[in-house]
């Protein structure tokens, strides 16, 4: 499999024939179980692992998360990011324009623990598909 490392708002594009949302600017693309590198990745949306150099496939599901957290509030994904134990959650409880089911698709996808997220993308559709 390939990591994209630079899921954000800006690496998409709604395609207007058919409003589909395509990925863009793959020059940070690496296969997986290659070994540990550079860290690349737009803050607030690089997954903890991804911030210390060491991209899994999840760590775009993470993005993806972030992302969405962009595109529902037009806020930067670190104005929700609290502390919780020993690491970092985004906070949406008090976000109006996301509902209670999308919250809880959203922070599985961004839990700092890459096993605690979503294992796929075809995972994390269908979480979004039956949150809306």
């Amino acid at each position: 499999p390939l990591i994209h490392r630079d899921i954000k708002p800006a690496n998409l594009l709604v395609r207007r024939a058919n409003n589909s949302i395509v990925v863009l600017d793959f020059g940070a693309v690496k296969e997986s179980n290659t070994t540990p590198g550079t860290r690349i990745g737009a803050e607030g949306f690089a997954a903890p692992e991804q911030e210390r150099g060491q991209p899994l496939t999840q760590s775009d599901l993470y993005a993806v998360g972030a992302t969405l957290i962009f595109l529902l509030t037009g806020e930067t994904p670190f104005k929700f990011l609290k502390q919780r134990g020993r690491g970092y959650r985004f906070d949406l409880s008090g976000v109006p324009t996301i509902t209670p089911q999308l919250r809880k698709v959203i922070e599985r996808a961004t839990e700092p623990i890459p096993s605690d997220r979503y294992a796929t993308a075809f995972e994390l559709t269908a979480a979004l598909k039956s949150a809306t």
